[in-house]
């Protein structure tokens, strides 16, 4: 093999998703999957989706993430490559031409060819990317326990719900979220249907948010061959005031898609109370009974006497034994 197809297979190549808006190139919009080698420049890959190449001499490019980016972040330069981006979790491009001026620019416009990829500027430009996950378990020596992969499975979610952080955050702030919400979902994971028959039952108790119905099953402890485990009413109290916490932070009520997922958070933090005072009033009740000085049922009103005539029928046999004698009142 050569050391041009050497250098060839070696370039990693990954699936974007490019958007290109109506413009007069164009007569409606475009949308299209392409498998990219890293090393392409932005410019070169706005060339295959807008036509014909090179005439977009104006206009605003974007990148996202997830499968459906609620949030889109400008692109300075047009220079850098795909695996640029790739780097910090983008992996949708979108095109807006604004024809053959720049009059009508938005705030970020292509630079002119030719132009020097800054590292500063990558390093500091406002890309918002998700924590990391998990790779290993403490106490395993392979794979991840189901508590990590419940952690991993939230990463993925906010990914999608195009809830990201400031890439200096997401190990930090971004863990931080996603860990206490893993903390409070892997209490409940087992107890989703008791909270929700409870709240059939009863007004005050609140069922689990639809949005964490996914969240379900992931601690099998009858494979681990351990009791069910039971609630507390300290414990709950704990994981809501944790999930009421996470509400005052900022980034909570930085986007759209940030407020949904608040909403999400809080209404779980408003289930874990409701239900932990559920369990106060259950155990406050039994207490009242057990030191009550007459039974809960006293005999007089949970009974009742039936007065019955004589009979001359025949017993059963085995009241009678051998005898043929009948019963008499």
């Amino acid at each position: 093999m050569t050391e041009a197809s050497s250098s060839s297979a070696s370039v990693s190549r990954g699936v974007w998703i490019l958007h290109v808006t109506k413009c007069s190139h164009l007569q409606s919009e475009k949308k299209t999957f392409k498998t990219l080698p890293g090393n392409m420049p932005i410019s070169s890959a706005i060339d295959i989706v807008h036509p014909p190449p090179g005439s977009m001499v104006c206009g605003r490019v974007m990148c996202g993430s997830g499968q459906k980016p609620t949030e889109w972040v400008d692109v300075e330069d047009t220079d850098a490559t795909l695996s640029q981006l790739e780097g910090f979790g983008f992996n949708h491009l979108k095109i807006q031409c604004t024809g053959d001026s720049c009059e009508e620019a938005g705030p970020s416009t292509m630079k002119s060819k030719g132009a020097t990829v800054s590292a500063f500027d990558v390093l500091m430009s406002p890309v918002k990317v998700p924590p990391p996950k998990k790779t290993s378990s403490s106490g395993q020596s392979e794979g991840l326990n189901r508590k990590d992969e419940l952690f991993n499975d939230l990463v993925s979610d906010f990914t999608d719900r195009g809830c990201l952080f400031a890439r200096d955050q997401a190990g930090s702030e971004g863990s931080y979220i996603i860990q206490v919400l893993c903390n409070s979902l892997w209490y409940v994971t087992n107890q989703h249907v008791v909270i929700n028959d409870a709240a059939l039952r009863k007004k005050s108790v609140t069922a689990v948010r639809v949005a964490f119905d996914k969240y379900q099953g992931y601690n099998d402890y009858k494979r681990k061959k351990m009791k069910a485990q039971q609630m507390s009413s300290t414990q709950l109290n704990s994981h809501a005031q944790a999930l009421y916490s996470l509400c005052n932070r900022p980034v909570m009520k930085s986007s759209a898609a940030w407020v949904e997922v608040h909403n999400d958070i809080e209404k779980l933090a408003d289930c874990l109370s409701a239900y932990r005072e559920h369990l106060d009033e259950m155990l406050e009740s039994q207490a009242k009974r057990h030191e009550s000085d007459h039974p809960v049922r006293e005999l007089e009103n949970n009974c009742s006497v039936e007065h019955r005539t004589s009979s001359s029928e025949i017993c059963s046999r085995r009241f009678s034994g051998n005898s043929t004698s009948r019963c008499e009142g």
